[in-house]
């Protein structure tokens, strides 16, 4: 569930089509689960990072691919 949320968050920034926008949600997710493992009283694992930035760098390929494929269709 953590993967397919970061890939909606991601492909949502990239269709702001703002290099800023873009780069300002991936270090909001890097703050979020910072802020989360100073609050939580148990042990935080970094692997749950990873994969919000995987899935968030997945979104925005995916948005990437998706505009090509609808640019080739288009011109076709």
């Amino acid at each position: 569930m953590l993967f397919l949320t970061a890939t909606g968050i991601g492909f949502a920034a990239g269709m702001m089509r703002s290099a800023f926008c873009i780069a300002l949600t991936g270090v909001l997710i890097v703050a979020a689960f910072a802020l989360a493992t100073l609050m939580s009283v148990g042990p935080a694992h970094y692997f749950h990072l990873l994969y919000a930035i995987l899935g968030y760098n997945f979104g925005i390929v995916m948005l990437v691919a998706s505009y090509a494929l609808f640019s080739r269709h288009r011109t076709a």
